[in-house]
Formats: structure tokens, C-alpha cells, sequence
């Protein structure tokens, strides 16, 4: 039951990151549509992640795990790069020091009641963010919401 179980968990996170790698390769006209396109997929992955770690709660195979290592400190590594590009060092510090703890390649070790509570407060802060860092406004929509 349990592997069915990941297995599922497994074919939506590679339907979600392949939709994500699509949104993000698709070549723009200019540097705003670039932009756009690049954050659509890290909207995407952030959402995949939160998704991930609310699965992560209960008892699951320890390879999920190993996933979930790599997959949030993928998002996470990105997010604190987008974050700075954005002058937003607040945001980029909070997703540098996640990145860090989820490093898949030196691990930290928590006990699981720990992992627990550290996979809601990141999956909250990977939800908030989706409201607080965002995408730049073209111009155009900046100039509209002026008037």
C-alpha cells in the first residue's frame, strides 16, 4: 500500500516539475515575458514542494525522503537566488538557510517529531511567499494600476 502510495506521489511530482521545465523553456520575446516565465515555474515547483511536505507528515518509505531532500533544497536554492535578483534579502536568506538544512549531500539529522514540525513551517513560508514574491508587473499593468 505504501509504495502505490509514493509511487503516485511520485508520477505528480514529475508531471509537475516536466509542466514547470515546459513553462520555463519556452523562448520570450523579451527580458519581462522571460522573467514571467521563469517564475511560473517556480510557482509551479513551489507548490509541488508544499504539496511534498504535507505528504511527508505521515510514515513513508525513507527514498521519499531522500526526494523530498532534493526537491526542496532545488526550490528552495532557486528561490533564494530569485529572491536576491529581487532585492528582497529577507526572502533569500530564509530560502539560503531552508536550502542549507534540506541539503540533500551533507544531511542534517532531526528526529522525526522535529522533521515534522521543520516540514510545516517550510511548507507555510513556501505558501506565503507565493503571495509576497511574485513576479515584476509588466509596464503596462504597473501604468494601469497607477491610474
Amino acid at each position: 500500500m505504501k509504495s502505490a502510495v509514493v509511487s503516485s506521489i511520485l508520477v505528480v511530482v514529475v508531471i509537475l516539475i516536466a509542466v514547470a521545465v515546459i513553462a520555463e523553456t519556452q523562448q520570450p520575446k523579451d527580458m519581462l515575458k522571460q522573467e514571467r516565465g521563469l517564475m511560473s515555474a517556480f510557482t509551479i515547483a513551489r507548490i509541488a514542494t508544499v504539496i511534498m511536505l504535507f505528504l511527508a507528515l505521515p510514515e513513508l518509505p525513507y527514498e521519499y525522503y531522500t526526494l523530498l531532500r532534493f526537491v526542496v533544497c532545488g526550490t528552495t536554492a532557486y528561490g533564494a537566488y530569485f529572491a536576491s535578483t529581487q532585492k528582497k534579502s529577507a526572502w533569500a536568506w530564509a530560502f539560503g538557510i531552508i536550502a542549507v538544512l534540506f541539503n540533500p549531500f551533507i544531511p542534517f539529522h532531526l528526529g522525526r517529531d522535529m522533521w515534522q514540525v521543520v516540514d510545516v513551517v517550510v511548507a507555510l513560508l513556501l505558501v506565503v511567499s507565493l503571495r509576497f514574491l511574485r513576479e515584476p508587473k509588466s509596464p503596462a499593468a504597473h501604468a494601469q494600476a497607477s491610474l
